[in-house]
């Protein structure tokens, strides 16, 4: 504005006025970039969190391409112990230097470049359950009827959860302060391939459980994304052996991140203002 003020009294012609214009907005906006990219955030938001979550499973297959991690998955018999699975995380100033300005909400980016799918977190339980193929919803009561898959009645088309109901879900994820389901677009053709999760939050939950319950979508997604016949297995499957996963190695996580000087205390993962759901101590025991 101040150099728009001293030049205002040089500029006579129309081209000259307009030339002046689109050099000195060009200014403005390289001047608002730079000062964009020297903020370092030390609070991870979906974006950062992506990043850092990729170097640390990154790390996990000694430094080299993803390899599906199977040496760490339960299901091969082998465990691996929490010091193996410390390490060095990208620091803030790191991080910042490969952010992205204007991203996507919710995608889930492998090192910043490819997507693997897209993750909506403080999403109402009834999201999780419109998921469900073998749910009705009644709109005017707002209920759900839900029956298996013997059982009659219409049900929806597309790619939903078969092997899955709700009830188990409530079981798996009994001890977590949040719930993970996934579902896959049958939509769109092209993009077919990438999951959509959905993270319910618990009454109780923090910062630390949505940055938990973000790792657990985006390792998820990894894995999904690596071996994409996977999509074809029971999704209940899926999230118990990742879930498995995650509490083997989130304490190294969050001490990973700690050292490395992010703060996992102050939320930056949810954008909006999210629900809470509790959960009866009977409906734990189903």
């Amino acid at each position: 504005m101040l150099a728009g003020s001293l030049v205002v009294s040089y500029v006579t012609s129309r081209s000259a006025t307009w030339s002046t214009l689109l050099f000195l907005l060009s200014i403005h906006l390289w001047t608002n970039y730079k000062a964009v990219r020297a903020v370092r955030m030390r609070t991870l938001n979906r974006q950062r969190a992506n990043i850092v979550f990729s170097s640390y499973l990154q790390s996990l297959s000694d430094g080299g391409p993803y390899k599906e991690m199977r040496k760490y998955w339960p299901k091969t018999g082998q465990r691996v112990e929490r010091e193996d699975m410390k390490c060095q995380l990208p620091s803030p100033r790191e991080v910042s230097i490969k952010e992205r300005i204007f991203e996507l909400d919710g995608v889930m980016r492998w090192h910043g470049s490819i997507i693997m799918g897209h993750c909506v977190l403080g999403v109402p339980l009834k999201d999780i359950l419109d998921t469900i193929l073998h749910s009705t919803r009644y709109p005017t009561a707002g209920s759900y009827n839900l029956f298996s898959s013997e059982g009659k009645g219409q049900i929806s088309e597309g790619k939903g959860h078969e092997d899955i109901n709700i009830e188990a879900l409530l079981v798996v994820f009994r001890d977590e302060n949040y719930i993970l389901s996934y579902s896959i677009d049958g939509a769109k053709p092209s993009r077919s391939w990438r999951p959509r999760f959905l993270i319910v939050l618990k009454e109780g939950s923090g910062p630390v459980t949505q940055a938990k319950s973000w790792f657990h979508a985006f390792l998820c997604a990894r894995k999904l994304y690596t071996a994409p016949e996977l999509l074809q297995r029971p999704v209940l499957k899926t999230l118990e052996e990742t879930l498995e996963e995650v509490r083997n190695c989130w304490p190294q996580v969050q001490d990973s991140l700690q050292e490395a000087g992010w703060d996992l205390y102050t939320g930056a993962l949810e954008t909006r203002s999210g629900v809470r759901v509790s959960i009866k101590p009977e409906l734990k025991r189903i």
